[in-house]
């Protein structure tokens, strides 16, 4: 198993068991909720299929414990997880052009706060750190004259980053709102392109931006 899976793992089980012992007036925040996530290309990654904008949604869901919580705010742990699916297509010269799509699955941890004066809003300020322990890449180049099938692996793919979550009291212990997410990812792929007989491998460790825009409910026990 991954070293930086292993770490995540501890962290979110860390904060779990720290979120129990240390709230005796704690509450259990679950939210889930869709969005629509966007990666910008990698201007210093020179390869065409990891250069193309993605744009697609995710679906997510994440439990949130606040800690010895005081009138106005509260620091928060927990943690959750992220499917996501994007796809893209960029024209690479005249006479070519590049078709990506990619989909992951991230176990999430997170720590930050919560505030709210009032039970009819809560804003959280959170730190996202993520690894993924799926990924799909596939991808293709077209040309005037042929069409070439990318088969790519993703390794060590992980992310960092903040989130921003704004909820609105609709009746007692249920909410809705909306939050704006902003990751920076990492990771390693590694492309084999079918040119004429025999593969040609590209493999690139890069990184770039994402930022999601999601529709939440949340429950408090």
């Amino acid at each position: 198993m991954n070293l930086k899976m292993v770490i995540l793992i501890i962290i979110l089980i860390f904060s779990w068991q720290n979120s129990f012992a240390l709230g005796s007036n704690s509450t259990l925040d679950i939210l889930t909720g869709i969005g629509i996530t966007r990666y910008n290309e990698n201007s210093e990654d020179h390869s065409p299929i990891s250069k193309v904008s993605l744009t697609g949604l995710n679906l997510n869901g994440s439990l949130l414990f606040p800690l010895n919580q005081g009138q106005f705010w509260s620091p928060v742990l927990g943690g959750g997880m992220t499917l996501s699916a994007l796809i893209g297509k960029e024209n690479i010269g005249e006479y070519s052009s590049s078709s990506v799509f990619m989909s992951s699955l991230f176990l999430v941890a997170n720590g930050g706060f919560k505030f709210g004066s009032t039970p009819s809003f809560s804003l959280y300020t959170l730190l996202n750190l993520g690894y993924s322990i799926n990924d799909k890449h596939t991808s293709s180049i077209n040309t005037t004259f042929n069409d070439y099938q990318v088969d790519t692996e993703i390794k060590n793919h992980y992310l960092y980053g903040i989130n921003i979550i704004a909820m609105f009291e609709k009746s007692k212990d249920f909410n809705m709102g909306g939050g704006f997410i902003f990751n920076r990812h990492s990771m390693r792929y590694d492309s084999f392109i079918l040119l004429g007989k025999e593969p040609t491998n590209i493999g690139f460790d890069t990184s770039f931006d994402e930022y999601s825009f999601n529709f939440l409910i949340s429950f408090n026990f």
